[in-house]
């Protein structure tokens, strides 16, 4: 945190310098351009006095700023030796934890020779004490909800699109397990572990809703639709389907304007990571597109719920 504190604080100094170096310069043109005016303005005039003043204010707006800069500047040197040195000490403790991560290493690889003979030894004792064996609820597979023609064209990509970013999860698992490390046993917190997840996270929700409407994930209140006949079910999911795209509409027009935006000014993150926010934003596009692909999905299964309702599966595939 001290060095994160220090390189802010150097990055804000330097910004500072830059904005009022770019006001000295426009107070001198306008000094320029006031004194040009003032040759061809009749001496004792309105308009001469008011020249007159706007040179007297921008002189003392350059002599105010270039105060400033003097002080700041007389400040840089303490910052730097303050980010140096924690620098320094950033390099020990990432040496440090360089260390840590590969005894982790080690310990790692005993644990995969080990397993096998672990793994026999459990086989061995589930044999000789077969009562004690632990039977387990099966599983029905998402893929019950695929249904066929378009509709399942559509349905798988929303399936395999969101099981792919639900192993993103395992990522996260090592990344905090480093973050925790570091920072409790090394004292080296970093940035870059929480904003990395931050953002995955964010781009996972946003690619997994397609997969949430597919397995009827979403948060439904139900009082009387689950009442419903599959005829009238569909019914009412083609009505209310309209506020979807909307819905859907908006946010890939919104995500469009957010991209290009991020592109166009190269948006960064606050932090001294500095990470692009453009790939973000894209996922925003993808994850909007996914939605309503996933929307004409369920808009296929529904008319042909209405048209032919005794051809729908139990899955609720058809």
């Amino acid at each position: 945190m001290v060095y994160s504190d220090a390189t802010a604080s150097l990055e804000v100094v330097d910004k500072t310098i830059e904005r009022k170096e770019k006001a000295i310069l426009k107070s001198q043109d306008r000094i320029e351009d006031s004194r040009k005016r003032l040759e061809t303005a009749e001496s004792g005039s309105s308009s001469y006095k008011r020249y007159e003043s706007r040179i007297e204010k921008e002189t003392a707006k350059i002599e105010d700023n270039q105060t400033d800069i003097r002080q700041i500047k007389s400040e840089v040197a303490g910052l730097k030796d303050k980010a140096a040195a924690a620098e320094s000490r950033r390099e020990n403790w990432s040496n440090f934890a360089f260390y840590a991560v590969s005894l982790i290493g080690v310990f790692l690889l005993v644990d995969l020779f080990l397993i096998p003979s672990l793994m026999k030894k459990a086989e061995r004792n589930l044999a000789e004490n077969p009562e004690g064996e632990i039977v387990r609820d099966q599983v029905e597979e998402d893929s019950r909800f695929v249904g066929t023609g378009v509709a399942g064209i559509l349905d798988r990509i929303s399936l395999y699109s969101g099981e792919f970013v639900a192993f993103w999860s395992i990522i996260a698992v090592f990344v905090y397990y480093y973050e925790v490390v570091v920072r409790y046993v090394f004292n080296s917190p970093t940035n870059w572990a929480h904003e990395s997840m931050f953002l995955m996270f964010g781009m996972q929700y946003l690619v997994a809703g397609a997969y949430a409407m597919l397995t009827g994930s979403h948060v439904r209140v139900d009082i009387f639709y689950a009442k419903f006949s599959m005829r009238g079910k569909a019914f009412v999911d083609l009505l209310t389907s309209v506020f979807f795209f909307i819905f859907a509409g908006t946010l890939l027009v919104t995500s469009y304007i957010f991209s290009v935006d991020a592109i166009g000014q190269n948006e960064v993150s606050f932090t001294e990571w500095a990470i692009q926010y453009w790939p973000v934003k894209c996922v925003m596009i993808v994850g909007s597109l996914l939605l309503i692909l996933q929307g004409i999905s369920l808009v296929l299964k529904d008319i042909r719920t209405l048209i032919n309702p005794e051809n729908v599966s139990s899955g609720g595939a058809v």
